[in-house]
């Protein structure tokens, strides 16, 4: 079950906590470098494009704009190669993505390969290079798609390497022209396949040698085979493969990089690369580019010398398993897991005295996955199952408890989310939990008022009809006047409630919305922002008063959203980054992210006064960011924090709440009940 924090944050802090109170002084990072291009923090000349992918495995240029595969999440990214905007997400049956592994543009289109999952059978996607509109999904036995691992295009001709052979398509329209597997191609186990536009080469090998079967591209015949080449050892390489400048470059594990001559194909030289496993490489003028999973980065070297010109790894561009290289005039593009980064050819501390500590064990914390502050009263929701839930409302001034509400009264099964509107406070229950009456039970809303603890009423949803249902597996929830907004997990809708009487005034779903998995909802004036966490990823802007659509932003991957001002900041737990959205336009303002920030599985993020905070669910701390300008302020952690896998962040004034969550009771080292607690320091 996936939870949320929401909230805002701050500087010198207190706890309210299971465990020890530590006290140390609490530290700040000065402003850290901007970059003179790209990302906060990232040498110049770097830009990271984190538009949501998952398992980078391919990119293409066509015209204007840059094609990324993911093969994780069967789609295809189209972004616009100089502003790096997001142009469309293209996804869906109709396109066939099905573990799409190879991408080539050829005469204004772009074909995809896909290797397909679970023993189904290949295929290649057409699609337009202008529209990203599809045009054919190719396929069928006469193809021999089995398991493809690679493609180029050249003369005209589309050549896609599978398992043993090598099927030659028409670029123009897809036609089968052969499929290439006679014995005088040499083919055993290929898998990797480039061309210098005259010629294609296929590299090759066995746990015996390897070798390199060079055709005509014009019109597929084999023309010679290298047995120089690739010195193998134990256990079997997996050769990739490179042309340039009159040169083939050949590597693979264990074995380095060799260079070869593209027309002879006698070996020149080995590169003396610090390769360890190389499994991508480009060639760009006189530079090689070697990405090297080993390592972890990419090699630059002089393609005509073979001289290391320098190695580019997670701190420059935040590609931390790099899989993919594309070269296109002075840029280079590197794709890896859930990063693109775009390449052109111990900082002091100083901090502010802890408040104090607060701690013991009737506060009940256990798993705190949200905040809300009302008047004098911090409200902390912990998330367990079996019953066990609750609400602690404590007096953040003193630490004095106020009341634990649990129990079978408030209806609490997987409670995710809360939502303060005067004294009357929501619980969004996501439902399934042991409480659940079955398994299609589809969640509720409890409502309480502060004022005495006491249950108001709990607003249920049908599990008779749980996709028609007005509350369904709730996930989060907004207050906008006298109507609550409750976000449903389950059937894709956001319901309108009047607070005063609990009815619900209308429920919004449908494809205009692009609801799928509707998980965040933010605030800006009478707009209400809907985040989706699946497919398309894209949060909806709408009109609070008529439900409209206002516009939707096509932004990807969005774990938490937050509106402030004129801008909307989206998070993304896998990319470890905040993208800065101007309302208005919707045109990206700027992508925080990098080393620098330390953004580790971010959870949650608020603002307090100019600062953006952003706690760190895999880092123990939190990043402290000047919201006008992306940069750096600081980032909070040590011991004093007690930050243990926050997950939830809530301002109050000048004061800021942090929920943590805790280590598993088989993982933690430390004091039993360590950070099932609630920091608070000022901002």
């Amino acid at each position: 079950m996936k939870t949320r924090g929401k909230g805002m944050l701050a500087r010198g802090a207190r706890f309210i906590a299971l465990g020890s109170a530590l006290a140390m002084a609490l530290v700040a990072v000065p402003v850290a470098p901007v970059g003179a291009q790209g990302v906060p923090g990232a040498p110049s000349g770097v830009h990271v494009l984190g538009w949501g992918f998952s398992d980078v495995s391919a990119m293409a240029i066509s015209g204007p704009d840059l094609f990324v595969a993911d093969s994780t999440a069967d789609m295809v990214t189209e972004l616009d190669a100089k502003t790096r905007d997001l142009v469309r997400v293209i996804y869906g049956p109709a396109y066939g993505f099905d573990d799409p592994v190879a991408m080539v543009a050829v005469k204004g289109k772009v074909f995809v390969a896909n290797a397909g999952r679970g023993g189904r059978p290949g295929s290649v996607t057409e699609l337009t290079g202008t529209t990203g509109a599809l045009v054919k999904v190719i396929s069928g036995p006469s193809y021999r798609f089995v398991d493809p691992v690679g493609m180029v295009g050249a003369q005209g001709h589309l050549f896609v390497l599978d398992g043993g052979w090598v099927t030659e398509l028409s670029a123009s329209d897809g036609a089968l022209v052969k499929v290439l597997s006679q014995a005088a191609y040499h083919f055993d186990e290929p898998t990797s396949i480039a061309s210098d536009g005259r010629d294609v080469f296929v590299a090759d090998g066995n746990e015996a040698r390897g070798w390199v079967s060079v055709l005509d591209a014009s019109n597929g015949a084999a023309l010679r085979v290298f047995p120089e080449g690739v010195t193998v050892s134990p256990p079997q390489i997996v050769p990739v493969i490179a042309v340039g400048d009159g040169h083939v470059f050949v590597g693979g594990a264990y074995s380095g990089v060799q260079e070869l001559d593209a027309a002879t194909g006698k070996a020149i030289k080995a590169l003396p690369g610090s390769f360890n496993d190389p499994v991508a490489m480009a060639v760009s003028g006189p530079h090689l580019f070697v990405a090297d999973q080993g390592t972890g980065g990419v090699f630059e070297l002089d393609a005509r010398s073979g001289a290391e010109l320098g190695f580019m790894g997670f701190t420059k561009f935040a590609v931390g398993d790099p899989a993919a290289l594309l070269a296109s005039g002075s840029h280079l593009f590197v794709g890896g897991s859930d990063t693109v980064a775009e390449v052109s050819t111990g900082p002091s501390f100083a901090g502010n005295a802890l408040i104090g500590a607060t701690t013991g064990s009737r506060y009940r914390f256990a798993d705190p996955v949200d905040l809300a502050v009302s008047g004098r009263d911090l409200f902390v929701l912990s998330n367990v199952d079996g019953g066990s839930a609750s609400v602690s409302e404590v007096v953040p001034s003193t630490g004095a408890l106020v009341r634990v509400m649990s129990g079978p009264a408030y209806h609490f099964d997987i409670p995710v989310a809360l939502a303060l509107s005067g004294p009357y406070l929501f619980v969004a229950n996501n439902g399934g939990g042991e409480l659940a009456t079955d398994v299609t039970d589809t969640g509720s809303v409890t409502e309480i008022d502060t004022t005495t603890g006491r249950v108001v009423r709990v607003i249920t949803g049908d599990d008779a009809d749980p996709v028609n249902s007005q509350v369904d597996q709730p996930y989060a929830l907004a207050v906008i006047g006298k109507d609550l907004f409750v976000a449903n997990y389950g059937n894709n809708s956001v319901a309108e409630v009047d607070i005063a009487s609990g009815a619900v005034v209308k429920v919004l779903s449908g494809p205009k919305y692009n609801f799928s998995a509707p998980g965040r909802l933010a605030v800006s004036g009478s707009d209400l922002f809907v985040a989706s966490e699946d497919l398309p990823y894209s949060v909806t802007e709408l009109n609070s008063t008529t439900g409209a659509v206002v516009k939707t932003f096509p932004n990807s991957g969005v774990f938490s959203i937050l509106a402030n001002g004129p801008d909307l900041f989206t998070l993304s737990n896998r990319q470890n980054m905040v993208r800065e959205i101007n309302i208005a336009t919707g045109k990206t303002v700027r992508v925080i992210a990098g080393p620098a920030y330390r953004f580790n599985w971010p959870w949650a993020l608020t603002v307090a006064g100019n600062d953006l905070f952003v706690a760190n669910n895999g880092g123990n701390s939190v990043t402290e960011v000047d919201a006008s300008t992306g940069a750096l302020v600081g980032v909070l952690s040590g011991p004093a924090y007690q930050f243990v896998g926050p997950k939830a962040i809530v301002a109050s004034g000048n004061e800021v709440f942090v929920g943590s969550n805790g280590p598993s009771a088989i993982s933690s080292m430390g004091t039993p009940g360590l950070g099932h607690s609630v920091t608070e320091f000022p901002a």
